[in-house]
């Protein structure tokens, strides 16, 4: 950062120079946010099918357990 404006300052250019680093550091962290959600939803789907599939279990196993008991 200190090199960056630096630079801009010997050119006369800082608003530009700090413009492109801003466009840079946003790109970097979008690129890094999206690896970390492209690991993350696919957990939180697996997590939720999962309970979903215990609650429908919990609902339904009881009536399996009495229609096999008649």
């Amino acid at each position: 950062m200190v090199y960056i404006i630096q630079h801009g300052e010997k050119n006369g250019q800082l608003a530009e120079e700090l413009l492109f680093y801003y466009v840079l550091c946003h790109q970097k962290s979008e690129e890094k946010i999206a690896k970390v959600f492209s690991f993350i939803q696919p957990a939180v789907f697996m997590v939720i099918g999962v309970l979903i599939v215990s609650i429908y279990l919990s609902i339904l196993f009881p009536m399996f357990s009495m229609v096999n008991s008649i």
